[in-house]
């Protein structure tokens, strides 16, 4: 039940950012982590409702809440709590050294709902706290776990995997559970 404060001097931020995709959805790796939208809203709502009158942006690439309760959270953190989302890359990430405040460059003008997330003209806006939502990836030793094992991984280190038998490795008896097999929500 804290209360969240920036680090560099322990004040409360009254301008919270969260930068989405950081680290996946990009060339070296193009799969999306399924979980970061979700967190982030939810972060965004524990904010606003323990920190009167912050202001809580989320940019993103797009929004991706994958179930229908998921979706109703979203709409409610947007309607019901004000959380914003930007729909825009972040070209430029800096801190202001005489405050500690970041500062963020985007194209502006792009609500979530708008066509492109590269359009509009560049604005540059100050925050008290940047959250990064850095894309899931299996652990180093994956690959090592999985010499051991004789099982197969995919192109990005998590465990090969048949759609329809989703527990099953390349190997008969040994099984996967867990983000080893993908990305996965707790839940999951």
């Amino acid at each position: 039940e804290g209360i969240v404060r920036r680090r560099s001097d322990g004040a409360v931020p009254k301008r919270i950012a969260w930068l989405q995709c950081v680290g996946s959805r990009d060339q070296h790796n193009p799969y999306c982590s399924s979980i970061c939208c979700m967190y982030a809203t939810k972060e965004a709502v524990l904010a606003k409702q323990r920190i009167p009158g912050v202001e809580c942006h989320i940019f993103t690439m797009d929004e991706r809440a994958f179930n229908k309760e998921y979706n109703h959270y979203y709409l409610q953190a947007r309607q019901d709590f004000g959380v914003h989302y930007t729909r825009a890359r972040i070209s430029d990430v800096n801190e202001d050294p005489a405050t500690g405040d970041i500062l963020l460059r985007y194209p502006t003008g792009r609500e979530h709902e708008s066509a492109a997330a590269d359009q509009g003209p560049v604005q540059e806006s100050r925050f008290d706290l940047l959250v990064l939502a850095v894309g899931i990836r299996p652990p180093a030793e994956a690959i090592a776990v999985a010499r051991l094992l004789g099982i197969e991984l995919n192109e990005y280190g998590f465990c090969t995997t048949d759609k329809f038998a989703p527990l099953a490795t390349s190997r008969p008896g040994v099984f996967v559970c867990g983000a080893f097999a993908s990305p996965k929500e707790i839940a999951e």
